[in-house]
């Protein structure tokens, strides 16, 4: 709470897939163009991430674009609600169901956010 008062971080709790735990402790910025379903993230673009783990995508998944999405290759995104299956996006991690209510409180620019690994490893 401390961080969000004094910095705007929110702090959510999740797991990712081990080649995506470089995400873990970074202050990401959060876009400021945000759709009603997702939150996007403000990463840099990884051209040609493979097609892998491509699932429904439910409240709460963490989900990268993969090669299919072409430009859009590498963007990184939080679902705020239940989406069909996509084959352009790979789900990469979950974040924890008591972090999840946190999504209908970002909407404004001036957010970062931080993932910080769970201790229940479901992923």
């Amino acid at each position: 709470m401390n961080e969000y008062l004094q910095n705007h971080i929110i702090t959510i709790l999740c797991n990712l897939l081990s080649e995506y735990k470089h995400l873990y402790n970074k202050e990401i910025n959060i876009r400021p163009d945000q759709p009603e379903n997702i939150i996007c993230l403000l990463l840099p673009c990884k051209p040609n991430v493979g097609i892998r783990h491509n699932i429904v995508r439910h409240r709460g998944s963490i989900v990268m674009q993969n090669r299919l999405a072409a430009r859009y290759s590498g963007e990184v995104y939080l679902v705020k609600h239940d989406l069909p299956f996509e084959a352009r996006s790979n789900v990469i991690g979950f974040v924890s169901s008591e972090y999840v209510n946190l999504f209908d409180q970002i909407n404004t620019n001036k957010l970062k956010l931080s993932m910080k690994k769970a201790r229940n490893n479901t992923f």
